[in-house]
């Protein structure tokens, strides 16, 4: 009777595994990580994203063998229990819940380069950038549940040395009551007013620190401060209008921010469509580098969403730095101050007037913070496409059998075209070239290959060709259209 309860207690007694820094690491329980079968329900679920759900750390950069803190964001609870999993080092506690403690690596050489995964290209057959390139030493923490679908929600590279002072604070979400306004409905809006927008804010700063709440409206006023405001839109005319949230931890604002619209219409039974509406493309400028240092070399490049505005020239305005190559053209390089060791290097671009009617927007900016600390850290220059080189810009399909298109047709019996694509490495980096294409498919790999448009209907169709030295498509790409039409043939 006495060896029988000596056994059941036994059985309630914790094990721990303890490694050479002296933290208990996990449970034997905890340290085994399952991968379960997808539940088929679960799979192609609507209400099945990734994308409601964020990793975060206590830092991004810890000392070899210490302790951090990964954990779950969301607006929404976690159904079920998260499956987490790390790169390198071990799962002190929290297996199973949404925080977990990791002890760290203890030796950073033993850590490898971690493979490149090229990006995902859409249905439509868009590339999608990436982030930077893969640092050495780093390692990250990925959970997976049903929400999920199984897929794993990776956090962001966490890196071995000395802590960072200071992490952006970043929008995880921006909330309004509605989106679209009658001038004359007289109830359509919050109850705080006809024409009044509930906002709410979900914000996240690593640190904890103070956060102050900044909005910025294209119409309409802001009333009241922090997380939940009204946005005041009484005195608008129809059209629609933007609004841009984001947060200051003491940086200013250095991280994410979003963006929602709103729709004013000017009857209250006309609503099918806005009283006046326009559509202008996005005019972003990116570049640059976390970490940047005084007297160090930076690259800006500028994007205009329609690729069918042709834009003469792009001028350039830089702070904290110089313009050493490229004023005139969508990419520049920049030197910046040497004696400049606080605030940001801010890249300005205007373009001329493209469309006067809608007034859309002919400038952006990008900044990029000067470093704090002394650590280096080591960039890879993108790679970019310079080129993209097409023999045929329009093709004509072949008639039906037995009949003989008009005389001076030109018919393109094999519906090929030619593709040729020119890209440079800052590194001498060997590179892969990727394409996406909308209808047909691509014959070869590398810069030379072939565009068989074969079996596709008349209409246009895109190629967009980009480069991967190990960081994914992460620099410039370039699209191009080609025309199919149909073949006019001779009724006699």
């Amino acid at each position: 009777m006495v060896k029988l309860i000596t056994l059941s207690l036994l059985l309630f007694i914790p094990v721990f595994i303890v490694g050479s820094t002296g933290h208990p690491l996990a449970s034997a329980e905890a340290l085994v990580t399952t991968t379960p079968t997808p539940i088929p329900e679960a799979v192609g679920n609507a209400s099945c994203s990734s994308s409601d759900f964020l990793v975060v750390t206590t830092s991004s950069r810890v000392k070899p063998g210490s302790i951090i803190t990964f954990e779950i964001k969301s607006d929404k609870p976690l159904q079920g229990q998260p499956i987490w999993s790390v790169s390198s080092g071990q799962i002190v506690s929290g297996q199973g819940t949404t925080k977990i403690q990791v002890l760290a690596p203890t030796d950073p050489e033993s850590i490898p380069i971690a493979p490149m995964t090229f990006p995902d290209i859409g249905e439509h057959g868009y590339i999608f950038m990436g982030g930077i390139g893969p640092r050495k030493p780093h390692f990250e923490a990925s959970f997976m549940s049903a929400d999920t679908c199984f897929r794993p929600v990776r956090s962001r590279n966490i890196f071995l040395g000395d802590p960072q002072e200071n992490q952006f604070a970043n929008m995880l979400d921006l909330k309004l009551s509605v989106s679209e306004l009658g001038l004359s409905c007289g109830n359509t809006g919050d109850e705080l007013g006809p024409m009044a927008v509930s906002v709410k804010s979900l914000a996240f700063d690593e640190e904890n620190d103070v956060l102050v709440y900044n909005y910025t409206v294209t119409g309409g006023q802001i009333k009241d401060k922090g997380a939940n405001v009204i946005w005041d839109l009484s005195d608008v005319q129809p059209g629609i209008y933007e609004i841009t949230a984001a947060v200051d931890d003491g940086c200013g604002l250095c991280g994410r921010t979003i963006t929602k619209q709103v729709t004013i219409y000017g009857t209250c039974d006309g609503k099918t469509e806005p009283a006046f509406s326009c559509a202008c493309p996005e005019l972003t400028v990116e570049g640059g580098y976390d970490g940047v240092q005084p007297g160090d070399e930076l690259g800006f490049y500028a994007d205009l969403s329609d690729e069918r505005i042709a834009v003469p020239v792009y001028n350039w305005t830089v702070e904290n730095g110089k313009i050493i190559s490229g004023q005139g053209t969508d990419e520049i390089k920049v030197l910046t101050d040497e004696k400049t060791k606080i605030g940001s290097v801010k890249a300005t671009v205007k373009i001329p007037a493209y469309d006067t009617y809608c007034n859309c927007p002919t400038s952006a900016s990008a900044s990029v913070p000067f470093s704090e600390s002394s650590y280096i850290v080591d960039i890879n220059n993108f790679a970019n496409v310079h080129d993209l080189i097409l023999n045929e810009t329009e093709l004509t399909l072949p008639p039906e059998p037995g009949k003989r298109p008009f005389k001076g047709t030109k018919v393109s019996p094999d519906m090929l075209i030619d593709v040729t694509t020119e890209a440079i490495d800052p590194e001498n980096d060997p590179i892969k070239y990727v394409y996406a294409v909308s209808g047909g498919r691509i014959i070869g790999n590398g810069p030379n290959v072939q565009w068989d448009l074969s079996g596709v209907q008349p209409g246009i169709y895109k190629i967009t060709a980009g480069v991967d030295d190990g960081c994914g498509i992460c620099g410039k790409t370039i699209t191009k259209l080609v025309k199919v039409i149909e073949c006019r043939v001779n009724p006699y």
